[in-house]
């Protein structure tokens, strides 16, 4: 009797939780010619921008009016990232395959090119303070540009990662910049104005992309090529595996947290989309968005948490209204 009460009330909890989630697909973006590579929205919500396959870019306003685009600039897609004060939005691969544009976005024109790989440029991140961008590339290193003046010039470089660099993220209080290219997270602490490395971690999947700290700076969230999602925690000295979440079937190409921590998104090759929500210190998974039809790559949530987009090899953007 004991046990049955105990499974009653498991369950009970469990739906309590899924039944609190509620999402529809809200707008369908389909004027792309190839697959979505990188959705993302400005810290306020003010602009929202995409990249896609056949080298075009589009920056939107926020009732997803088109603001700017162009189909020529862009030599090949990558993940593109709006500046904390959203006065630039940088684009990897602008013009040239090594270099990384920032377009202003009051006029739209190219403000600074940052040059200086020698190999294509294949991620980028904004610290969240302002102070820095990191760039990541196919040479296997990572750039770090100081903001002086109204610039970003050089500041040093990160070259000990031994293979191409996927994706890269910085911690919510700059503090912490994680890196990932193959199989290995390397994670670089922010010591006197430079980036050295603090702790390396090896995946048991041959490949890593998605990478996301959560808004309290202590969990790194990892997404690998077997559809695991790894959770390490800081415990003020290391990050150790906290929690293992087996649900995609295939790569989680993305993840991205609501501003208030509590809930996580992960995209996946299997064309689906998962929230999960955190419940005391573990997250548990509470929906599935399955319109998609081909692997998505890419997802960020609304400032607001209130509406999610998502990108895919099926050449649209999904923009999905969740309530939680």
């Amino acid at each position: 009797m004991k046990y049955f009460l105990t499974v009653c009330i498991f369950v009970l909890f469990t739906f309590a939780c899924t039944s609190q989630f509620h999402a529809m697909s809200w707008k369908q973006l389909d004027q792309f010619k190839g697959r979505v590579w990188s959705v993302t929205y400005s810290p306020s919500g003010k602009y929202f921008a995409t990249s896609s396959a056949e080298t075009s870019l589009t920056i939107f306003d926020q009732n997803f009016g088109v603001l700017w685009q162009t189909n020529d600039l862009i030599k090949e897609v990558s993940a593109i990232k709006f500046s904390p004060d959203e006065k630039y939005l940088a684009i990897p691969k602008y013009k040239n395959e090594t270099d990384v544009g920032l377009i202003d976005l009051e006029n739209f024109q190219v403000y600074h090119i940052l040059s200086g790989h020698t190999d294509w440029v294949t991620c980028i991140d904004f610290s969240p303070d302002g102070s820095m961008v990191a760039t990541g590339s196919d040479d296997s290193s990572v750039r770090i540009w100081k903001k002086i003046g109204q610039s970003f010039l050089f500041h040093h470089l990160i070259s000990d990662h031994g293979a191409s660099i996927a994706n890269l993220c910085f911690s919510q209080n700059s503090k912490f910049l994680a890196v990932c290219g193959k199989n290995l997270i390397r994670i670089y602490k922010k010591v006197y104005n430079q980036y050295t490395l603090y702790q390396t971690i090896t995946s048991d999947a041959r490949f890593v992309n998605g990478l996301a700290f959560h808004p309290n700076n202590r969990i790194l969230a990892i997404g690998t090529y077997n559809g695991t999602i790894l959770l390490y925690q800081h415990n003020d000295k290391q990050f150790s595996l906290h929690q293992r979440l087996n649900a995609h079937d295939k790569m989680v190409h993305s993840i991205d947290f609501t501003a208030d921590g509590q809930y996580m998104a992960t995209g996946s090759w299997d064309a689906r989309v998962f929230m999960w929500k955190q419940l005391k210190t573990k997250f548990s998974k509470v929906g599935e968005l399955q319109e998609h039809k081909k692997q998505v790559y890419d997802i960020a949530f609304h400032p607001d948490g209130k509406s999610l987009a998502s990108g895919s090899e099926d050449n649209t953007v999904l923009i999905w209204k969740i309530e939680f």
